[in-house]
């Protein structure tokens, strides 16, 4: 077996043992989603991985059609190992032992490099880049010993090919296509270059299938206006996002040019190469080598230099990435998420980077091997070694097979929703997921999602006619009501009745809104929020049991456990879903207090309300025990601890009569606390559950107060004189005694 089935085999191997089963966060579900749907995906469009998407979720129904497009994925990145291997041998010329297993080790050290793995075994156009650029740079390295009109016209093909999959390929691009032009005298061979240019085309042309595909099959959820040359020109040049940039938001305070590129040497020299000393040696030695000098001073007897002329390209492609691409990147780094969503497009230099390690393990190995047996078998061993060490961590770290996380999020959204209802939705893991699941799945087809931001651009109003049961008051979403935008509570004025008060909302409107705030509530509902009149009736018992139902569904889809905070960072989407898990359980929590104490102060006794009074305390207690002690919200504690008061004020139940019981609906969740280790102990029941709340109230305002971040509550002075005048103990002076408290 050749090297280049020998390192894909392997890598291949790998990638299917740590596949993942579904989506998973970043823009999986939305690709997936207009794949299924040939529909138009967020600028650019990917229309060749939106094609291929169509294809793969077409091999089989016997698992989940994302299933099936991340074997294709694995596939892809596969391949690019396979033939980054190939590449680094046809630099080096040597096929004995030693350069051949620093090929097949610079392949495998990339394809099981953290970053290349975490995005070989998901649904992203990541894979595919990295197999168009590995096969272009193979190319141009045959071309160089080789040169034929065969190699340039499939050169160029792949050009255009790769650019209808990843923008950033053209930054490799343009000087190969300049090295190429050079080397061949393209300038004289007019004929050659015209070929070329309408292969060129060919591979481009695969963009034509953006307005063909709107214009045949328009679909709701789809992205922009394509059927125009205009919209078309627009969607393609990114200009909802800012041309050419990759975030939208304020960069005012981003990192510079010299810092994003030390961000990249760290990461690659460390969480990329986990320290290891082959590579990092084998990167400095194959830079030098790239550039036409081997750093080593004593060569042996038949070895060969890179050749000059493709080893300064290969080199001159990294550093033109380095430069120009993180000249145009504006995501904030000290962000862990947006430097998670930034680093993505390090898998490109990534790869050329690992071409150098090929390059530098091949000539220090065979320099240091000689015509030895033993030392050949020596280096090799470590090559070994190495490669075994980076698959040994990445079986553990970038294992995906058991990631349902936004599947079961997904799932978490649609299912408690009533039928019929609208859901708005703003961020990004939820409007993936969810479209993900009911353009793939079908699952909750009759609920209308629609994405606030998608709602804000002008091209909306071409998509009014894909929601018959919705009124638009405007041609798009916008801060005011300006004859042509409108405002979300000019939305909701027209078409409230209309939808039968069903509408919810994830994640927060994009402008301010003060009629919006005047006139609606937003009402926690499992892991959305239920928008209501602020007229409309409310009581704790009825928010309770419905609320309850919402719950016990996210429970049961979230019944394997949250992400693990350990495999999944701050930088991983999958850290979100436990961010939205918490805090959604504490607006259920706070909102259910809400009501408790609202009714007690209107209608004291008159209204039943130690049920809700308890399990929003419960609810509280839970999210406070769980939270991170370093960075725990005050405004929890503030409510934890009006909780117990309120409980210990209530006096719906005789002083022996137990609490009504609340019911653990995360039993079988792993939290490091759970409901059942934390609430009262059954010897409380029937027991004097009062004193128990009263001490818990001591307890959890006298560490509120002791937080520096309380200090910065609006109603922290009232806090504290409370529980001042509560905890300071009386005086009396008695002759026989002394003063005693009590």
């Amino acid at each position: 077996m050749n090297i280049f089935g020998i390192t894909f085999s392997l890598s291949l191997a790998a990638y299917l043992r740590t596949l993942a089963p579904t989506i998973v966060g970043g823009d999986s579900g939305e690709l997936l989603a207009e794949g299924c749907a040939l529909g138009t995906a967020h600028p650019p469009g990917y229309p060749l991985f939106t094609m291929l998407v169509h294809v793969a979720t077409r091999m089989g129904q016997n698992r989940s059609p994302a299933f099936y497009v991340n074997v294709m994925c694995a596939l892809f990145g596969s391949t690019a190992a396979g033939l980054l291997s190939c590449s680094v041998l046809l630099l080096t010329e040597r096929r004995n032992l030693v350069g051949l297993c620093s090929a097949i080790t610079a392949g495998l050290l990339f394809a099981f490099s953290p970053l290349a793995w975490q995005y070989h075994v998901t649904a992203e156009v990541f894979a595919l880049h990295n197999m168009l650029i590995s096969l272009l740079v193979y190319v141009a390295c045959r071309l160089a010993s080789q040169p034929s009109s065969e190699l340039l016209c499939l050169g160029a093909f792949i050009c255009g090919l790769a650019l209808t999959n990843q923008h950033t390929s053209i930054l490799s691009e343009i000087p190969i296509m300049i090295w190429v032009g050079c080397k061949m005298r393209l300038d004289k061979n007019f004929a050659l270059l015209f070929k070329a240019a309408v292969l060129f085309l060919s591979g481009l042309s695969l963009y034509i299938s953006l307005p063909l595909f709107a214009s045949v099959w328009p679909h709701p959820g789809s992205w922009g206006h394509v059927t125009t040359a205009e919209g078309f020109l627009h969607h393609l040049m990114r200009k909802d996002y800012g041309t050419l940039r990759l975030y939208s938001g304020d960069d005012s305070h981003a990192e510079g040019l010299v810092d994003r590129c030390l961000h990249w040497l760290i990461n690659f020299c460390g969480e990329q190469a986990a320290y290891n000393p082959i590579i990092i040696v084998g990167f400095v030695i194959g830079s030098l080598s790239l550039l036409g000098t081997t750093g080593i001073k004593k060569k042996r007897k038949g070895s060969t230099n890179v050749p000059l002329s493709i080893g300064p390209l290969i080199l001159a492609l990294l550093v033109i990435y380095l430069i120009v691409f993180h000249s145009l990147s504006n995501l904030p780094l000290s962000n862990e998420l947006l430097y998670g969503i930034h680093s993505r497009f390090w898998m490109h230099p990534n790869l050329l980077a690992f071409i150098a390690v090929g390059v530098g393990i091949n000539n220090v190995s065979n320099n240091f091997a000689g015509r030895s047996p033993t030392r050949s078998c020596l280096v090799v061993l470590a090559m070994a070694i190495a490669v075994l060490h980076s698959t040994r961590r990445g079986m553990i770290s970038n294992d995906e097979s058991s990631n349902f996380h936004f599947e079961s999020y997904a799932r978490s959204m649609l299912e408690p929703l009533p039928i019929g209802a609208v859901l708005f939705i703003n961020y990004d893991q939820t409007w993936t997921s969810v479209r993900y699941l009911q353009e793939c799945g079908g699952v909750r087809t009759d609920v209308t999602s629609i994405n606030l931001s998608m709602m804000s651009y002008p091209w909306w109003q071409t998509k009014h006619h894909l929601y018959p049961r919705l009124t638009f008051p405007g041609t798009h979403y916008g801060p005011t009501n300006d004859g042509q935008s409108f405002t979300f509570s000019q939305f909701l004025s027209y078409n409230y009745d209309t939808c039968d008060g069903k509408i919810f909302i994830g994640g927060i409107i994009n402008y301010e809104d003060p009629f919006y705030e005047q006139d609606y509530n937003e009402i926690p509902h499992g892991f959305v929020r239920h928008i209501v009149r602020k007229d409309a009736a409310q009581d704790p018992e009825t928010f309770r049991s419905t609320s309850e139902k919402a719950w016990q569904i996210i429970a049961k889809n979230h019944a394997s456990g949250l992400p693990d905070d350990q495999k999944y960072p701050a930088s991983t989407w999958e850290s979100t879903i436990t961010i939205e898990f918490w805090s959604h359980l504490t607006s259920r929590a706070t909102h259910l207090l809400d009501l408790c104490v609202s009714s007690e102060r209107a209608n004291i006794g008159s209204i039943p309300i130690i049920r809700s009074l308890t399990e929003s305390t419960a609810w509280l207690e839970l999210a406070s025990a769980n939270s991170d002690p370093s960075n725990e919200n005050p405004d929890l504690k503030k409510n934890l601890g009006l909780g117990y008061m309120y409980m210990v004020r209530n006096h719906e139940l005789g002083p022996n009569s137990p609490l009504p019981p609340v019911e653990d609906t995360f039993g079988n969740f792993s939290f490091t606390h759970s409901l059942s280790d934390l609430w009262w102990s059954s010897d409380m029941n029937g027991g004097d559950w009062k004193n128990w709340a009263s001490k818990r109230w001591k307890d959890v305002w006298g560490d509120l107060i002791r937080m520096d971040r309380a200090k910065g509550l609006p109603d922290f002075a009232k806090i504290l004189s409370i529980y001042e005048m509560v905890t300071k103990p009386s005086v009396r002076t008695d002759s026989s005694a002394g003063s005693k408290a009590v």
